[in-house]
């Protein structure tokens, strides 16, 4: 809509005005504020394949590499633990944090016997969502969230995920038979493909409740500077005209009606508040 591109060019510009980097004059990290309370993010960059709408750090995954990344993360962490930081909480974001399951492990209980670490949270791929991967999360991970984008075969295709994690029933599945082993289970949605249709979305809602996870993100499709050529030869040019009115869909499928199974956590994060429902077939009028 005309309002929302108008509001998008004010916050670039205004980001652009405000929004400045200089060089510190800082030589160490400061130390911590006793005033405040920090929470841990670790960043793993490394994907087995870069997915062409991402743009997210990341890079091809190199064993050798990732290997020595886990070890100066582990180092930084006692680095950070000396100048007197404490953290409550781990969010391990990427890429793809389970990229290598041992390296993560070691380094979220070297986490916790550093600081006093009582949740954590991990983002993961559908092809880690196997019994092996998930015994050795168990109990390490409280909040796992899974990127599975859509559960269309064609949008897996037009996205390059099809042959790297499988069919969207191969997927359903695994997060499925996921769920037992968290507190939250997150599936990470993304809406307003060129390619999508309403009754696709309608669809991807059906499937994400179908599954028994305890909380769904839908993100619109993002397209930065830095993936605006590859993402218009993949899936196509985006119509951000279009992109409330999926919104408004998917929220009223999700928090609407007159048996809701989810409430907003955020913007774009619903939490699943009542897991005894019967799942119904989904209704709207398109």
């Amino acid at each position: 809509m005309l309002s929302e591109r108008l509001l998008s060019k004010a916050v670039h510009q205004a980001s652009k005005n405000y929004l400045k980097l200089h060089l510190t004059d800082e030589k160490v990290v400061p130390p911590p504020n006793p005033h405040k309370s920090y929470m841990l993010y670790m960043h793993v960059p490394f994907c087995e394949r870069l997915c062409p709408y991402c743009s997210f750090n990341r890079f091809p995954f190199k064993e050798d590499k990732a290997r020595l990344y886990f070890a100066n993360l582990r180092k930084e962490m006692q680095m950070v633990k000396d100048l007197g930081y404490d953290f409550t909480s781990l969010y391990i974001g990427g890429g793809t944090p389970t990229i290598l399951i041992d390296e993560l492990c070691e380094t979220i209980d070297v986490a916790r016997e550093t600081f006093s670490i009582r949740e954590v949270s991990s983002e993961t791929n559908p092809n880690h969502l196997i019994p092996d991967y998930l015994e050795k999360l168990q109990g390490r991970v409280q909040r796992l969230s899974v990127g599975v984008q859509s559960f269309n075969d064609d949008l897996l295709k037009q996205m390059d995920r099809y042959e790297k994690y499988g069919s969207a029933d191969v997927i359903a599945q695994r997060v499925r038979d996921a769920v037992p082993y968290f507190v939250s289970m997150n599936v990470d949605m993304i809406f307003n493909f060129p390619a999508q249709t309403k009754e696709m979305l309608i669809r991807d809602v059906e499937r994400v409740i179908e599954t028994g996870a305890t909380q769904t993100t839908f993100y619109p499709l993002m397209c930065s500077p830095s993936v605006a050529r590859s993402l218009a030869r993949t899936v196509g040019e985006v119509d951000y005209n279009r992109e409330k009115e999926y919104y408004d869909l998917l929220d009223y499928l999700l928090t609407g009606g007159s048996n809701p199974l989810f409430t907003h956590s955020s913007a774009w994060t619903y939490n699943r508040f009542d897991y005894q429902n019967s799942i119904q077939p989904l209704s709207y009028n398109t």
